[in-house]
């Protein structure tokens, strides 16, 4: 790489120890930590190209190529290093410009390998407009799942955090207060095994393979020494938690069968009545088939409907996600709670959109609270819909 200074001087060494120092003293020096001028390798993902260059304190990169979430490649160019055990990552997003279409993104990356395709958490400013950042990972060569995506402008700084296995992405303004996104455990993925060396840098994608797409990173950052959050707890803690809250609520399904069972039995004590004085039954049989109609009808606020649902009901087996009958198409995503994905669908304008509790390949899903992501005329709306078999 041209012009990089690397950071193995003994007076850089020296300097970055002080500075640190001097943070646990004063919180204002938390951005003097950056930056401290890595060394980072230009390379090129599966069929990208572009450049990388330093001058200034600033990284400059333009890269060429897209990716693909489905099928576990990224084309693109990238400045990498690496990692090994703990660490962070950081940068600041200066400027986005070239090609910027709704597949174009710069951001930083701690990934398994430093190949395309690895699993790992990407973190990154859309290219589009450059008002949104998202956060996507990759888990046991899964496909690319996105996991956030809120609005931002530039300039925007990006940090990824390794501990043991877990990364714990967030953003922020201005390099002292930052904003924490939900943690990503690896702790399970054959990628991220103890000791394994781990690739972080920064990269970009323009969506094409001949048109460029130039993005300048500034403040600049990696160090193996940080304390992490103690509020960020991996969520593959809470899935034990969360299943046996729902084993209750399915063991009351018999029982509200069962205690419904002797109504029933009553049902001779009517027979045994002069039949005349029941001749309106005829006329309240059909109500009983009418009264499932109305309960898709959510209430007021209501965001998905009905929750939780029973996918092997003969009626009501499906539930629904209550849109503006305008709604123009958009994309929905429902992940399990270690935010490994179940179902994938895009949808029409004014379609109505569902789940019928089954994962891709047609399978009815198993009782449990599962995550949903609906992404449709530029607004992202996220919750939980249970499925109770």
């Amino acid at each position: 790489m041209n012009d990089v200074m690397p950071f193995g001087t003994k007076t850089n060494q020296w300097k970055c120890f002080y500075f640190l120092g001097l943070v646990m003293i004063f919180p204002w020096l938390v951005q003097a930590q950056c930056p401290n001028n890595p060394v980072l390798t230009p390379t090129a993902w599966g069929a990208g190209a572009g450049s990388a260059v330093y001058s200034n304190g600033q990284y400059t990169i333009v890269g060429k190529g897209d990716f693909s979430a489905e099928q576990n490649f990224e084309n693109g160019y990238a400045d990498l290093m690496t990692l090994t055990g703990n660490g962070q990552f950081i940068a600041e997003v200066l400027s986005i410009s070239g090609r910027r279409n709704s597949n174009a993104a710069a951001g930083i990356f701690i990934r398994g390998q430093t190949d395309a395709g690895p699993d790992g958490g990407l973190l990154w400013i859309d290219g589009s407009r450059s008002d949104f950042y998202q956060f996507d990972a990759r888990i046991n060569d899964g496909p690319l799942t996105q996991i956030e995506s809120v609005s931002c402008s530039l300039p925007f700084w990006l940090r990824i955090q390794n501990s043991g296995n877990v990364l714990y992405p967030a953003v922020s303004t201005n390099g002292n207060t930052w904003t924490l996104l939900p943690a990503l455990d690896m702790r399970n993925d054959n990628e991220f095994s103890a000791g394994s060396t781990l690739a972080c840098g920064l990269f970009v994608w323009s969506g094409s393979v001949s048109q460029p797409t130039t993005a300048v990173f500034g403040n600049v950052c990696v160090n193996n020494s940080f304390t992490p959050y103690p509020t960020f707890t991996p969520d593959v803690t809470s899935t034990p938690t969360a299943t046996k809250t729902r084993t209750p609520n399915l063991t009351l399904t018999p029982t509200r069968l069962t205690t419904a069972t002797p109504s029933y039995t009553f049902t001779p004590t009517l027979t045994i009545m002069p039949s005349h004085t029941f001749s309106p039954t005829p006329f309240l049989s059909p109500t009983p088939t009418v009264s499932p109609t109305p309960t898709p009808t959510p209430p007021p606020g209501a965001k998905v409907w009905p929750n939780p649902f029973t996918p092997q009901l003969p009626t009501n087996n499906v539930t629904r996600f209550p849109l503006p009958s305008s709604h123009g198409s958009g994309h929905l995503l429902i992940a399990d709670l270690k935010r490994r994905r179940v179902r994938s669908s895009d949808f029409s304008p004014g379609m109505e959109v569902q789940w019928d509790g089954k994962d891709d390949g047609g399978n009815v899903v198993a009782s449990g609270v599962y995550l949903y992501l609906l992404e449709t005329d530029g607004t992202v709306r996220r919750g939980t819909v249970t499925v109770m078999r």
